[in-house]
């Protein structure tokens, strides 16, 4: 189940930097471009925090905690 929510987090991202490509080609306003930078940053951070979930701690994770 994780990997199908990393999946799909992934699938988002991507789909919001192509949307911020197409904007950034066809010159959108700078309001728009906020608003999607915005869905990036998000997803970026989510996807980030998903991995960080699912993969095994480090002994430097570990120390972190103390």
């Amino acid at each position: 189940m994780p990997d199908r929510a990393i999946l799909r987090t992934l699938n988002e991202l991507d789909r919001w930097r192509k949307r911020r490509d197409e904007l950034v080609a066809t010159r959108a306003s700078a309001d728009e471009l906020a608003k999607v930078d915005r869905q990036i940053s998000y997803y970026q951070a989510l996807a980030e925090d998903m991995k960080r979930e699912v993969r095994p701690a480090t002994t430097r994770d570990l120390l972190s905690l103390l």
